[in-house]
């Protein structure tokens, strides 16, 4: 008997999976790559709640990444994401009296634009969106809006420069 759902997870052509690669999906989430995406790992990816992971067609990602989701992330085209990123669309909730173990998660998108360039020990916190062309410098933290095709760094990451395109 054939099942009518849909594939939780789909990876396009000439794809490549090197090392310990953890793909994970969650409820009705969904998880997507496109055509030759690259992935050293070892690296985690979770696709939770009724939200997906879709990675673009010719990005890299590099050893010790973690990606999780729970509000949907779009990773675009031609994305590089260095060694020891971590991309959240997930927090804890907390407030009141209710231990933080037990009040669950917020969940919010995030969206990371084509030719972008993570630094190694990236982090992108829930509603980052991250525009075509950005280059995140290594050990920062975007939790906001970038501009497209400029050059960010720090924690939290600001604008030091731009691209010359």
């Amino acid at each position: 008997m054939r099942s009518s759902r849909t594939p939780s997870i789909v990876v396009g052509r000439d794809a490549e999976f090197y090392g310990e690669i953890d793909l994970r999906t969650r409820d009705n989430a969904r998880l997507e790559f496109g055509n030759r995406v690259k992935l050293d790992g070892p690296v985690r990816i979770v696709a939770a709640g009724e939200q997906g992971i879709e990675i673009g067609d010719d990005t890299r990602i590099v050893c010790f990444t973690i990606i999780n989701g729970g509000g949907h992330i779009h990773i675009g085209k031609g994305v590089i994401i260095g060694p020891r990123c971590s991309i959240n669309a997930n927090s804890h909730s907390f407030g009141g009296a209710t231990p933080i173990i037990q009040a669950g998660f917020d969940h919010v998108d995030i969206w990371i634009g084509d030719d972008v360039w993570l630094g190694s020990d990236v982090a992108i916190l829930p509603g980052a969106y991250v525009a075509d062309g950005t280059i995140i410098g290594a050990n920062s933290v975007v939790n906001t809006a970038t501009e497209p095709y400029s050059i960010y760094a720090g924690s939290p990451a600001r604008k030091i420069g731009e691209r010359n395109i």
